[in-house]
């Protein structure tokens, strides 16, 4: 995604730390992606979404590629069944997107993955396909904000 202005650093190499402040100006992007970014942070998703909104334009789209805990991927994660410790963090559909919208987002109409499982018998296909989920949220502008919140 290129910036409608210039940034003072290349974009294509901005690393940052998840659980710190971005060296990013304010309004510098219209999209954010958070692939498998969620379940790392260690300082909650607060902050995380804080920051993607100071990032963020107005209408700007933040999508969150992650795994939901309310899913068997998630719950196997959640019990470490599968042996992965890299997940400090899962959260349910319902509580990242009450987050979200604490933060001065939209939520758009989201998107299940399926994903299949050798973990479960042939017969039940739709069980087999609860894995991961992307969330797009949209950020309000600033007015629309002020206008619903205080209705």
């Amino acid at each position: 995604v290129e910036p409608k202005e210039p940034l003072p650093i290349d974009c294509s190499s901005i690393r940052a730390d998840i659980d710190n402040l971005w060296p990013i100006k304010d309004a510098s992007f219209s999209s954010i992606i958070f692939s498998h970014t969620i379940e790392r942070t260690q300082k909650g998703l607060d902050q995380l979404i804080n920051e993607a909104y100071r990032v963020l334009e107005d209408n700007g789209v933040l999508i969150i590629l992650s795994i939901s805990l309310t899913s068997l991927i998630g719950v196997r994660r959640l019990l470490q069944v599968d042996g992965n410790h890299w997940c400090h963090s899962l959260y349910s559909d319902f509580y990242l997107h009450a987050k979200l919208i604490d933060a001065g987002f939209e939520i758009q109409p989201s998107i299940d993955f399926p994903i299949k499982s050798k973990w479960l018998p042939y017969y039940l296909p739709k069980a087999a396909m609860l894995g991961y989920k992307m969330t797009i949220a949209q950020k309000k502008e600033i007015g629309a904000f002020l206008n619903t919140s205080m209705n």
